[in-house]
């Protein structure tokens, strides 16, 4: 379900692999957002600039293991901002499509993200 907010901001309920949707999207068509994840707890907040995940904040967490973590939960309230995220030091190493795929494959399995050797 989304809901188009003010200045390009949408606001919807991602269902369990939806927020490897709205990145793939993202990725496809090189768009730079700020995607809000609410109902994570602790909140999380991903920037993404020309199609790719540069950083992603999780509570205490980041990088690539918060993005990995953050794509098994994926269900939940989101708001989606589409414009360039603010200047921040990226935080995530890896190729945006790698990522997308080893956490499908990883929510796919119901893996635990703790366990997870980042190579």
């Amino acid at each position: 379900e989304l809901e188009l907010g003010f200045r390009n901001t949408i606001n919807a309920e991602l269902e369990p692999g939806g927020l490897c949707e709205v990145i793939g999207w993202l990725a496809r068509d090189r768009r730079a957002a700020l995607i809000r994840l609410c109902g994570a707890e602790p909140r999380a907040t991903l920037f993404v600039r020309d199609g790719q995940v540069v950083r992603v904040e999780y509570g205490g967490r980041d990088g690539d293991s918060a993005l990995l973590e953050l794509l098994c939960l994926g269900a939940g309230p989101c708001q989606l901002l589409l414009r360039a995220p603010p200047n921040a030091r990226a935080n995530v190493q890896g190729a945006t499509e790698d990522l997308l795929v080893r956490g499908a494959s990883m929510a796919a399995k119901n893996a635990d993200p703790a366990r997870l050797q980042l190579a």
